[in-house]
């Protein structure tokens, strides 16, 4: 496991080297949120992938983004106990702006 993350890590870099207007990132993390209408707290994890590509010499960065997100929480009342699973997978365009002549990101 640990091999193909090295390899995969490195072929990332090389990739950016290669190409500076073309980024690929991958985030990774744990979540905590509240159930609506319950005081249950839901927590779990998450996972997102952003390609960004820059097209030579504009000042706008095109970004697509993909994730999956998991999260589990129990709530119990005096009747009963629920089980919430929470899974959500979103997917947008993130535009950037770039300002002036050495590419501020905003």
């Amino acid at each position: 496991m640990k091999r193909i993350l090295v390899l995969l890590l490195a072929t990332s870099v090389f990739s950016v080297a290669q190409a500076q207007d073309k980024a690929l990132i991958i985030t990774y993390g744990d979540v905590t949120t509240e159930v609506e209408d319950t005081s249950a707290e839901a927590t779990g994890w998450r996972v997102d992938a952003i390609f960004e590509k820059h097209p030579s010499g504009g000042n706008i960065v095109h970004g697509f983004a993909i994730g999956y997100i998991e999260t589990t929480a129990d709530y119990t009342t005096a009747a009963q106990t629920s089980h919430y699973k929470l899974k959500s997978l979103p997917l947008y365009y993130q535009p950037k702006v770039l300002f002036g002549e050495k590419a501020f990101k905003a």
